[in-house]
């Protein structure tokens, strides 16, 4: 059977009215309404985003059956040591890469040479008949699980693979949640020079640039779980604070109002 990208495995789903098949919307991935429970009904058992790449070997065709059971509507890819095309975006994304052979040091190899790429993919190995070292091998290079075509079922794969993406999902968003908020404390001041409880007064004033946070606001939010900050704490750490601002911001305080950061004019 030819596994040449050209014969991607692709067929209509009667389901596509409950998903959003578009590898560009992960985040309606998981929060798309589900009519009830059953393991064909997770987003993954019928989801486009999933790209198998597979070594040309004698267990070829078991792998590419377990595939097709399990997750019919991904794309395909065959693999040749050093080919970097299966990592491509040009045509279309993808969230989950499956890597299938049962030679450790080429999936191991694979991993390595899409590493950048790859990066921020779910990875999952696809074996015939592997032994726990080798698994444990795969998973200590980077792989995020190891599926057996004679040990995981496709209802336990489908579940598994739905779950580990949703952590990465949700790890992606607040990655992208701090770059930005990261990006805004640098238009005010050096974000490395700053201590976390500056950074915590910053994220606070900042959405209130040209009004004033209240002493108690500030005192409630920057205080750790085990120890409440006093009012002269908050002063020594609003004096540290002016001292790491970039011209032209400044924060000043107004008797029984707070504090209110802003540009000097």
């Amino acid at each position: 059977m030819n596994t040449d990208r050209n014969d991607s495995y692709r067929t209509p789903s009667p389901h596509t009215n409950k998903y959003i098949y578009s590898s560009k919307s992960n985040a309606e991935f998981f929060q798309s309404p589900i009519s009830n429970t059953s393991i064909s009904d997770l987003p993954y058992s019928k989801t486009t985003d999933i790209r198998y790449v597979s070594t040309s070997d004698h267990l070829q065709l078991v792998r590419r059956e377990w595939m097709n059971k399990t997750f019919p509507l991904h794309s395909s890819y065959s693999y040749r040591d050093g080919d970097t095309k299966c990592f491509s975006m040009a045509d279309d994304d993808f969230n989950v890469i499956i890597f299938g052979s049962n030679d450790a040091v080429r999936a191991t190899n694979f991993l390595k040479l899409g590493k950048p790429i790859v990066n921020r993919k779910l990875k999952i190995a696809l074996m015939t008949r592997s032994t726990p070292p080798r698994r444990a091998q795969l998973l200590s290079t980077g792989y995020d699980d190891v599926f057996d075509t004679a040990r995981t079922t496709p209802a336990e794969a489908i579940a598994r693979t739905t779950s580990m993406w949703g952590r990465y999902n949700n790890r992606i968003q607040t990655e992208q949640i701090e770059s930005v908020g990261r990006s805004r404390l640098e238009e005010v001041a050096n974000y490395d020079d700053l201590s976390r409880r500056e950074k915590r007064i910053l994220e606070i004033l900042l959405p209130k640039e040209g009004s004033f946070a209240s002493y108690t606001q500030l005192q409630c939010n920057v205080s750790d779980r085990a120890e409440a900050i006093s009012f002269t704490h908050l002063k020594v750490l609003i004096c540290e604070l002016r001292k790491k601002l970039i011209k032209p911001y400044v924060i000043s305080s107004r008797s029984l109002l707070g504090y209110e950061l802003h540009k000097k004019s």
